[in-house]
């Protein structure tokens, strides 16, 4: 009777496991099946909630905007996004005293930017189980917060016949929630840039080599070291962006010799001219003025001294746009200060 019983018991407890053996794998196969998509799909979130961060710093309605690289850097704070946004107002109806002429409206597009943003995390919610709690978190407080605010509202209310309208009509009242979501970006973006099962083939022009944005990430962040060791490991990777790259990395560190031979395989495989590639020689660590006389002088013996003073004028009117935009956002708040 005891051996009866016994035997029942192994049974049970083989059957027990088998089942969870078998669950667990076909859990397995289910996970390498569908994760790609769902990697997919939250890198396409990122890039949205990128977007609806830059509409908060455009300048004009020619696409000029402000630069994006310190949000990159994770170096932007609530005074950078209060300045950024101090040009910008819903719509028209703000534009309602001298100061409406400089105001830019971009509640349409904060608008679409977030009912894309909540669409693209709707659709992710089919697929939590193939999410980790981190992500599902993410996704949840990034669609909390782009809808804080209204984007449709009109500056005018109307109370007992009087028309009121706010004393302030920008947008600097958002700063906090935009740095949140610069912060959001920049969290999602270490959990995207990690993913090895992401399904390329869905759209391969959209998602971006993750071994360039690491080694990108570092050179904003000041770390040239680190973006120096990642560039050198690298293997078939995309050349013009690899020696950009290192050039940058190696000039910061003061490795002139080895930044120029960097900058050379850059040349050797383009095609284009100084004026197309110019946001090499300018971001937040570089200023083409103050570059190292041999840079100007390899340029000179590749291409003509007019095609390179082209590129420098551009980038002196680029920076020119930005100080006036940077200027003007200061008037606007010290108009609205004085109150």
């Amino acid at each position: 009777m005891g051996d009866l019983i016994i035997s029942v018991l192994i049974s049970i407890v083989t059957s027990l496991i088998a089942s969870v053996v078998f669950s667990a794998a076909t859990d397995g196969r289910r996970w390498r099946k569908v994760r790609p998509k769902v990697e997919f799909d939250i890198y396409e979130i990122l890039l949205s909630l990128m977007r609806f961060i830059q509409v908060g710093l455009e300048i004009n309605e020619n696409g000029w905007r402000f630069s994006f690289e310190k949000v990159e850097a994770g170096e932007a704070t609530t005074e950078d996004f209060n300045l950024w946004l101090q040009n910008k107002c819903l719509n028209n109806t703000y534009k309602y005293d001298e100061m409406g002429d400089r105001l830019l409206p971009i509640g349409d597009k904060l608008a679409t930017c977030r009912d894309k943003l909540c669409k693209q995390i709707d659709r992710c919610a089919a697929y939590h189980a193939f999410m980790t709690a981190e992500e599902i978190l993410l996704l949840k407080k990034i669609a909390t917060k782009v809808c804080v605010y209204s984007y449709e509202e009109n500056a005018e209310m109307v109370i007992a016949g009087k028309v009121f309208r706010p004393v302030n009509p920008t947008l600097a009242y958002m700063a906090d929630n935009f740095l949140e979501l610069s912060q959001l970006y920049l969290a999602l973006q270490n959990k995207a840039i990690s993913y090895r099962r992401i399904d390329r083939t869905i759209n391969n022009y959209v998602v971006s080599d993750f071994r360039i944005a690491k080694a990108r990430k570092h050179y904003y962040a000041g770390e040239y070291r680190r973006c120096i060791c990642a560039l050198r490991l690298m293997r078939k990777v995309d050349v013009f962006q690899k020696y950009s790259l290192l050039f940058k990395a190696y000039y910061c560190c003061g490795e002139i010799e080895k930044a120029l031979v960097a900058l050379n395989h850059y040349l050797d495989v383009t095609t284009l001219k100084p004026i197309s590639f110019r946001n090499i020689f300018s971001d937040m660590h570089m200023n083409i003025h103050s570059l190292d006389e041999r840079v100007l002088e390899d340029l000179c013996d590749r291409f003509t001294n007019d095609a390179v003073n082209e590129m420098i004028r551009e980038l002196d009117r680029e920076k020119r746009i930005e100080d006036a935009a940077i200027k003007s956002a200061l008037e606007i708040k010290s108009h609205y200060a004085k109150g």
